[in-house]
């Protein structure tokens, strides 16, 4: 049963195969000597067929008239007529320019193109095509700067996005495609390009001067933002060739923020290594420096290394202690003491680093009838506080490590409420 299933759905699909009404077949052009011409444009022409009750479409080979390609058999006049118009006015650059295009298997890609995309340009569909020699055509040519409905998407995005380095350069050269243009969500053909996967485009963009190479999206990041955001490296590296600005700000800050949010450690050498002031920069939400948004030890050590002030604060006064506590970032922690952060520095609501670690193991840690509770202990001579794991008598991290770095970490007065403000 199994079998005879298999040969149905086998038998359905080489069905479904055939009755295509849009599948582009060879035939000669005699085989439709007693059919009405119902309309024709070029060498396109909508035939009657009475015998089979269809409108077929018929391209003509330019090369050879007596044989053609039909492109469509459909059953009312109503839709082969508004196909026909969709053919016309925009097959002719490419079987014009290009003997390539007079191909079964390629003029079934083209034809399936045009239904698919019913705003794309001629331009848009010879990028998606990739026969380099029909750019050289008039009709591309006038089309290169068009932008489709549905993305706001020019030729020169498609061709970025695709990473077709060699389209790309047909369209700047031969068509004069303006490098600076937007799509619907602001982003322009280095975007596309940072996005793709072939960095030589990229390298070919940067070549010509233009406005989009520093561009800001709808969403505020420039090339150089989403680069960092995705990690691609080799993209960091040519923007930063090509002269991108590591101080764009964005809703996150500057890229350098961005390579730190992800963690993306590479990008941040880069961008340190172009313009070392950029471990100072502060971002716009929080007043933050870089160190404020590592989130493990290899980023902070990076930064560090490389001149940040340890204890910069933030608009609220928090150091990055402040932040790696309260964010339970115990590798980041221990990075910052090693470099000398200030335990004892007082941040937003007067809070140190210490009060916070308490306030966070105290939270984090339950009791149970075979568990004791955290107990706080406060000595009121000293006025001194340490967190014990249950009465156990261990201090718990990031406490312990607080605690235990050089110099006093003893808090002025218990904290009086402690407030968890952002996520970095």
């Amino acid at each position: 049963m199994q079998f005879f299933g298999r040969l149905v759905n086998t038998l359905s699909s080489v069905s479904s195969l055939f009755s295509n009404p849009f599948r582009v077949k060879e035939v000669a052009v005699a085989d439709y000597a007693s059919c009405g011409r119902v309309r024709e444009e070029g060498q396109l022409i909508l035939f009657e067929n009475a015998s089979s009750r269809t409108w077929d479409c018929l391209l003509v080979n330019p090369q050879n008239s007596q044989s053609g390609f039909r492109l469509f058999q459909l059953e009312t006049e109503a839709e082969a007529l508004v196909n026909f118009q969709q053919y016309s006015s925009l097959l002719p650059p490419f079987y014009e320019s290009s003997t390539h295009v007079l191909q079964v298997e390629v003029l079934q890609q083209l034809t399936d193109l045009i239904r698919s995309h019913p705003s794309w340009s001629a331009a848009h569909l010879a990028v998606e095509l990739g026969i380099r020699e029909c750019f050289h055509h008039s009709r591309i040519i006038s089309c290169a700067n068009s932008t489709e409905s549905k993305e706001g998407c020019a030729p020169l995005h498609l061709a970025c996005r695709k990473g077709d380095a060699e389209i790309l350069v047909e369209l700047v050269q031969y068509c004069h495609a303006q490098m600076d243009v937007t799509d619907n969500n602001g982003e322009t053909a280095f975007h596309y390009a940072v996005q793709g996967d072939n960095s030589q485009v990229l390298q070919l963009l940067g070549k010509n001067a233009s406005a989009g190479l520093n561009q800001v999206n709808n969403q505020g990041l420039t090339p150089l933002h989403l680069a960092c955001q995705m990690g691609k490296q080799e993209m960091v590296h040519v923007l930063l060739l090509c002269n991108a600005r590591c101080n764009v700000m964005g809703p996150s800050g500057y890229p350098i923020h961005t390579a730190m949010k992800f963690s993306q450690k590479g990008c941040a050498e880069m961008i340190i290594s172009t313009d070392s002031s950029q471990v100072h920069s502060k971002d716009p939400r929080y007043g933050a420096s870089p160190l404020h948004w590592a989130k493990n030890a290899e980023m902070a050590r990076l930064l560090l290394k490389r001149g940040c002030d340890v204890n910069c604060t933030s608009s609220a006064g928090n150091t990055a202690l402040h932040v790696a506590v309260l964010r339970g970032r115990f590798d980041c922690v221990l990075v910052l003491l090693t470099y000398g952060a200030n335990a004892n520095a007082r941040g937003e609501l007067g809070n140190t680093p210490l009060h916070l670690a308490l306030s966070v193991s105290l939270r984090g840690v339950g009791a149970s009838p075979l568990r004791p509770g955290p107990s706080l202990l406060w000595c009121e001579r000293d006025r001194t506080a340490l967190a014990t794991d249950g009465g156990l008598g261990q201090l718990m991290s990031p406490v312990s490590a607080l605690v235990s770095s050089p110099g006093k970490w003893r808090c002025q007065h218990p904290p009086g409420r402690v407030v968890q403000r952002s996520k970095w």
